[in-house]
């Protein structure tokens, strides 16, 4: 084996560069000399560089030999340094060994001595090669011990991490070492360990692994090549600029990167840092290089064991039953689940078959089928019933795996089940849900249409199909524009459009529907919007044969008309002969005459309020915005206009909008004027209070003060009851209050003050 030896010549009367050991015994040398005449250059080689020795001549330009031998052992007590002089005079061989020369030969130029030179330098180096390796070696070993140690003891990747750190930083052969770990995002290079001489050293730099100069030390570089790197002479190298001032203030000379790869993984990467200039020599970077992989082997290794407990954490605490056989199926391991699941412990379960939990419900083609895909090499994944210990029953979506070895040969198989008895039990109870529906939808008296957003008929009840004289098919072929011709279809998609999505929004349609022989009917239609899983929502009719009703109403209506005309006639001859009889008769005939009056005029007030009730439950409700604080404002001042003992106070903060029928204002003015007209009290007091409410009404409250309501009034104002012939005639007229409000889709509740009084309470639903 050839000896690599790098000499450093200082001097320029000696050419060394023909140095050669003679083959008498000796290995063979490769001498390689760099020679530098002037005594600063060559101390500055020699800090930069890293020789195996120094060959000096006596006489320099700018110093002596002896003053390179001082310089040199200053640096480095046991590099070889040779002094070979011109002159062979005592006192130059003291001062040479006083300086501390390895050896002084002297040589001319022209004497053959090169050759005993060569051989001194050879035996010189091997010494302290072989001196300095076996040192150095032992401290490197000693570290790697520690280190094993502490990676077989250490359970987490920061402990690992900051083990290695204290253990290499408090050997005496570096200050400070640190971890790194790499974003590829950012391409940066950040510190997650650190041991040793820092004083803040990480958060003062910056390293990055891109082009930028913080990206060309050997950190930088370390990650990008996935090998180690060195910085041999941090005062000097161009390369360490971006990190030098740092570095010299905490006494760093050479630096050290080693890549911590396990497998094609970068796991980070290691910093050492040494207070000499080329300290890491080859040997050194080997023992480094290995270092790393130990490292990163035991890094890769702590995280796999890291992975295994959260998937063991996982398979505890996962809430499907999890159990693991071997080949033939004997059951190995279950989970805290599959106990809670099934009722069987770990011990009862373990060593047994999984048919333990076999049910009568399945059969024997469901497990042949099973094992048959299973010992294929595939996953199986289908329900089951099986059977708990106590012997109830459950359902379960069951997976069966296989587990292969790294040949490919199956060891075992895992099974996860997930109880799903309450999901079959919704299931089971919609199903008989959805059958009694059918049943409803098929027998209901009222004809029944699905159909969708653009009027596609989607289903239709036996009902409809006997209104309209067509067969189910047929009408399921059907849009809803071919049955409807009372409404034209952009207002029938307006309607739908309008209607919340996935919420029972009730809208209620007058119109009329075509039979398949060309006849038509009066309808009344509700339609709810429904929310489902189909892409689009769905709409429900249900659809009543008005016909009768209709005939009935115009039958009211003729019968109200012939009534008031009549009774109208009648009253006014009644009231003129009373008048007739004031005038021309005194005394009781007189006042008997003016009693007449008063009750023809309460007659006819009574006829005209039937008369508005009849048109209000004969015709359908037409609800419209109404600015309802205005609107009250108006009647009050009517009211005060015909009662000038009656005060009414109105508190309204701002104007309020709500959907009702036109007709809400005479249902105010009634009440307005019954609470002046019934008050024993003058002058006669009424608050009215509007007030808007968090659940989308508003609220109408009328207040008085006088005597409490009758309850058979107040049941008639809230619809609890009817008119009776036996009612008197102020029942009527609170009759028309409540179907006013019943047909503004408004509720009214009736409150007896206290220590007298009553407040009527109107609530209508609110417009934004």
């Amino acid at each position: 084996m050839n000896t690599s030896v790098s000499v450093l010549h200082v001097g320029d009367h000696l050419p060394l560069e023909v140095l050669s050991v003679p083959a008498d015994g000796h290995e063979i040398a490769v001498f390689t000399v760099e020679t530098v005449s002037r005594l600063c250059d060559g101390l500055e080689r020699f800090a930069a560089g890293a020789f195996d020795c120094v060959v000096t001549e006596r006489r320099l330009p700018d110093g002596s030999g002896i003053d390179a031998i001082k310089a040199v052992r200053n640096s480095d007590p046991s590099v070889p340094i040779f002094l070979c002089p011109t002159d062979h005079s005592s006192e130059c061989v003291r001062e040479a060994v006083d300086a501390g020369v390895t050896e002084y030969l002297p040589c001319e130029p022209d004497q053959d001595a090169y050759p005993l030179l060569a051989t001194q330098i050879l035996d010189a180096v091997s010494q302290e090669l072989a001196t300095e390796r076996a040192a150095k070696l032992e401290r490197i070993n000693t570290v790697i011990r520690d280190l094993n140690q502490a990676l077989v003891h250490a359970s987490t990747r920061s402990e690992i991490e900051r083990r290695v750190c204290e253990i290499i930083s408090q050997s005496e052969s570096y200050l400070f070492a640190w971890i790194g770990e790499h974003n590829s995002e950012s391409n940066t290079v950040t510190g997650r360990a650190a041991a040793g001489v820092e004083a803040g050293y990480l958060e003062q730099i910056s390293i990055t692994t891109d082009e930028k100069p913080t990206a060309q030390g050997p950190t930088g570089k370390a990650v990008r090549t996935r090998e180690i790197q060195v910085m041999q002479n941090v005062p000097d190298d161009p390369a360490y600029e971006p990190w030098r001032e740092q570095a010299l203030d905490r006494g760093y000379r050479s630096s050290a990167s080693v890549p911590l790869v396990y497998d094609d993984a970068l796991y980070g990467v290691l910093n050492v840092y040494a207070d000499r200039v080329g300290a890491f020599k080859p040997n050194e970077r080997e023992l480094l290089s290995e270092l790393g992989e130990t490292i990163a082997y035991a890094l890769d290794d702590v995280q796999m064991r890291e992975e295994l407990r959260r998937r063991q954490r996982a398979i505890e605490q996962a809430g499907d039953a999890i159990f693991v056989t071997d080949v033939d199926g004997t059951i190995e391991y279950v989970n805290p689940a599959f106990e809670t699941i099934t009722g069987y412990t770990s011990a009862e379960a373990i060593g047994r078959k999984p048919n333990i939990l076999r049910s009568e419900d399945t059969d024997d083609d469901y497990y042949e089928r099973l094992w048959a895909t299973i010992l294929d090499g595939e996953t199986w994944d289908e329900s089951i019933v099986n059977e708990m210990k106590a012997g109830e029953r459950y359902h379960a979506e069951q997976t069966i795996a296989p587990i292969v070895d790294g040949t490919g040969d199956i060891e075992g198989f895992v099974a996860i089940q997930r109880d799903i008895t309450e999901r079959k039990q919704r299931e089971h109870d919609l199903e008989r849900s959805q059958s009694r529906l059918r049943v409803l939808f098929d027998q209901a008296p009222d004809g029944i249409v699905v159909h969708d957003v653009d009027g596609a008929v989607l289903d239709v009840n036996e009902a409809l199909v006997e209104m309209l004289g067509y067969t189910r098919d047929e009408l399921c072929s059907m849009n809803i524009a071919d049955i409807e011709c009372g409404i034209d279809e952009a207002t029938l998609r307006d309607k739908w459009g309008s209607m919340d999505p996935g919420a029972m929004h009730k809208v209620e349609v007058d119109g009329r529907h075509r039979r398949a022989d060309g006849s038509t009917y009066p309808v009344e239609v509700w339609i709810s919007r429904i929310m489902t899983d189909e892409p689009r929502d769905r709409f429900v009719a249900f659809i009543r044969d008005i016909t009768y009703r209709k005939h009935r109403i115009r039958q009211l209506r003729v019968l109200d008309r012939v009534l008031r005309h009549n009774l109208n006639n009648e009253m006014a001859i009644i009231r003129g002969y009373a008048e007739t009889i004031t005038d021309a008769t005194p005394g009781d005939a007189a006042a008997y005459a003016r009693e007449i009056v008063a009750s023809c005029d309460r007659l006819l007030e009574t006829v005209s309020k039937e008369r508005e009730i009849v048109q209000i439950v004969s015709s359908p409700p037409h609800r419209t915005e109404i600015e309802l604080v205005e609107t009250i404002r108006e009647c009050a001042e009517r009211i005060r206009s015909q009662y000038s003992n009656g005060r009414i106070e109105i508190r309204a903060s701002a104007p309020v909008f709500v959907d009702a029928m036109i007709d809400i204002e005479r249902a105010i003015e009634e009440l307005l004027e019954n609470a002046l007209v019934h008050n024993d009290r003058s002058p006669s007091e009424i608050r009215v209070e509007v007030t808007r409410n968090d659940d989308g009404t508003v609220s109408v409250r009328i207040s008085d003060t006088g005597p409490r309501i009758p309850s058979e009034d107040a049941r008639i104002l809230t619809g609890e009851e009817q008119i009776d012939p036996l009612s008197h005639g102020s029942g009527l007229g609170l009759w028309l209050v409540y179907w006013i409000i019943e047909h503004s889709n408004g509720d009214i509740q009736v409150r007896s003050n206290s220590p007298r009084g009553n407040t009527i309470e109107i609530t209508l639903d609110a417009l934004s």
